[in-house]
């Protein structure tokens, strides 16, 4: 209201027509000032239409971004109950298999049981089908006093028992009974052999004991024209430690001699000749 005073005070005095000098120079300056103030109002009032608009259209902005925002929430939340529904069916998949996989290992284990209940009567059933090895006779095995006794001589390859015909056979070979080539001389270590020998068969029993001795067709000497002389000697000679030993009766004791004939394998070698000459004795008991 006193910005509009003024200039109805101006208006007036033009009007009037007579103006004092010192008012008309009082109304320029308050006119202009009026001016002044209604431009910065103007100004003012622009400022403000276009803070305004700023305003709204930062308001359609906020809007269209909430509105977004709320789409994405509404879409996220789908997404999350889709997760979920997801999740479930995955865990029930994953709880019906465990379930089939217990099934099938209890299936498993069931079939192995059956496996292994139609191996055991198969096998029962080959057993029962298979010959059966013949029992050996008492007779034919061997008294492990002489195993013991010979242990040495099997170990070293210069022995071995055999079972069979119905008893036990003894063999040793040349290097057992320390003979001497082309000697029937029975050297002190060969008698400690058959000390041991004749300790084991001092069991009591009632028994028949054969002395065979063997040897090769390279025997020719002054005192042994053959290797049957040889193998006789030599035969004789344990006979008669064994007697000297009471192993058996006198009359159950018997001794052979043989050469070629009964090679174990043709003398064509140092070795097959060493394993040709050899004493056997054979214990059947009674």
């Amino acid at each position: 209201m006193t910005r509009v005073l003024p200039a109805l005070l101006l208006i007036s005095v033009f009007i009037g027509g007579c103006v004092p000098l010192n008012m008309h120079g009082a109304l320029r300056e308050a006119f202009e000032k009026v001016e002044a103030e209604n431009q910065a109002i103007k100004n003012e009032s622009a400022r403000a239409l276009a803070e305004s608009k700023r305003l709204q259209q930062e308001a359609v902005s906020l809007k269209a971004e909430n509105e977004a925002l709320a789409r994405q929430a509404k879409d996220l939340a789908a997404t999350l109950q889709q997760v979920n529904r997801d999740r479930a069916a995955l865990a029930e998949q994953a709880a019906s298999a465990r379930s089939a996989l217990a099934a099938r290992e209890a299936e498993k284990a069931a079939l192995a049981a059956k496996a292994e209940e139609h191996a055991v009567a198969l096998r029962q059933m080959e057993a029962s089908m298979s010959p059966k090895p013949p029992a050996v006779p008492e007779k034919e095995k061997p008294s492990p006093a002489l195993e013991a006794a010979l242990k040495d001589e099997v170990a070293n390859g210069n022995g071995s028992i055999r079972r069979g015909d119905g008893g036990v056979t003894i063999e040793l070979l040349e290097p057992a009974l320390y003979f001497n080539s082309a000697s029937a001389t029975i050297r002190p270590e060969g008698l400690k052999v058959l000390k041991r020998i004749a300790v084991a068969l001092k069991d009591g029993t009632d028994k028949e004991i054969r002395v065979e001795a063997h040897t090769d067709v390279m025997i020719q000497t002054s005192r042994f024209p053959s290797s049957m002389d040889l193998s006789v000697a030599r035969a004789n000679g344990v006979l008669r430690y064994l007697k000297t030993q009471d192993v058996a009766a006198p009359s159950r004791l018997s001794a052979v001699g043989y050469a070629e004939p009964h090679a174990a394998m043709a003398s064509d070698g140092s070795q097959s000749r060493s394993r040709n000459r050899r004493v056997e004795i054979i214990v059947r008991a009674k």
